[in-house]
């Protein structure tokens, strides 16, 4: 691959054998810096969609506290990068699907269908992004 001008362009990191452009690392970079956000909005949809249950104040709250802790519990012993226990391929797209599928399905429970679409797609077409680039 050659830069605009007609030069090669440099290798950015370690993780990928192929050669990339500038913008194509700042692209890759963003697509990483995305998948935080949505990681971290999964989060909190899980925890509004638990205070959305119609129940007890206690129940309420419980489960705005406990389905986001369960689930960054689960992310940070087996989905996360840097966990020691880092699930291979398959187990993790499972848990993926888990998390991100399981935030839509929080928020369109919680009456937010068109938030839930819009998160989903967005998450899928993050995590296409993150196969297509070997992140």
């Amino acid at each position: 691959m050659v830069t605009p001008g007609g030069r090669p362009a440099k290798q950015v990191d370690g993780s990928s054998r192929r050669l990339q452009i500038p913008a194509m690392h700042a692209l890759q970079s963003a697509n990483k810096a995305l998948r935080f956000v949505l990681e971290i909005a999964a989060l909190v949809a899980l925890g509004w969609a638990g205070y959305q249950v119609d129940g007890s104040a206690p129940l309420e709250i419980a489960l705005a506290a406990l389905l986001p802790l369960m689930a960054a519990t689960a992310w940070a012993l087996f989905g996360a990068p840097g966990s020691s226990r880092h699930l291979a391929t398959g187990p993790r797209l499972l848990l993926e699907l888990a998390l991100f599928g399981g935030a839509a399905l929080a928020l369109s429970l919680a009456g937010r269908p068109g938030m839930a679409l819009g998160f989903a797609v967005v998450s899928a077409a993050n995590r296409a992004l993150m196969f297509a680039w070997d992140q």
